[in-house]
């Protein structure tokens, strides 16, 4: 009769058995990448965190994007950055990614119209360079002409505007825009 085995000893056999041989990386990373026509985007199909695809190296989580620049141009990205021409955070497609500094991808942003570097934020400039806005130039000249006339309330501006009173009272002190 064999001696009895104990749950811990169990599952230790079944892992080795589940994980015997590991999969090679670049087979397993090309396998959760949708690859599409040359020039498209290749998306991710692997896990995320935040925007961007991630994959485990060597038991540290890795950006995809980083994984498939290193694998196509086998230069490590190691101490650089791995930007996307096409700005899609989960795109693998080697054509759109480039190795660059943190100068390069800030400029890169800027060029593109994605970031306004003057606003102490950041991403966020100041009215219709703000990608949060919700109202143009033109809207804002109108509540403050409407605010001036003290026919309406700023409450009631701001429903008409969609946009709350407080928005209202920063527009027309013109804290905002």
């Amino acid at each position: 009769m064999k001696p009895k085995m104990s749950r811990k000893e169990r599952g230790k056999l079944g892992a080795k058995k589940r994980w015997a041989k590991p999969i090679e990386l670049p087979k397993r990373f090309w396998a959760k990448v949708e690859i599409l026509g040359p020039n498209d985007c290749w998306p991710w199909r692997g896990g995320f965190r935040g925007k961007y695809g991630q994959i485990k190296v060597n038991g540290k989580k890795v950006g995809a994007h980083r994984v498939a620049y290193a694998l196509d141009s086998r230069l490590s990205p190691e101490g650089f950055k791995v930007c996307h021409t096409c700005d899609n955070p989960p795109c693998c497609n080697p054509k759109h990614l480039f190795r660059g500094t943190s100068k390069d991808n800030a400029q890169d942003a800027v060029k593109k119209g994605r970031w306004n570097p003057g606003h102490k934020g950041g991403s966020r400039g100041k009215g219709e360079l703000s990608n949060r806005r919700k109202l143009t130039q033109k809207e804002v000249d109108q509540i403050r002409r409407a605010a001036a006339r003290g026919i309406l309330t700023q409450a009631a501006i701001g429903r008409k505007f969609g946009v709350g009173q407080d928005e209202v009272s920063r527009i027309v002190h013109h804290k905002r825009w």
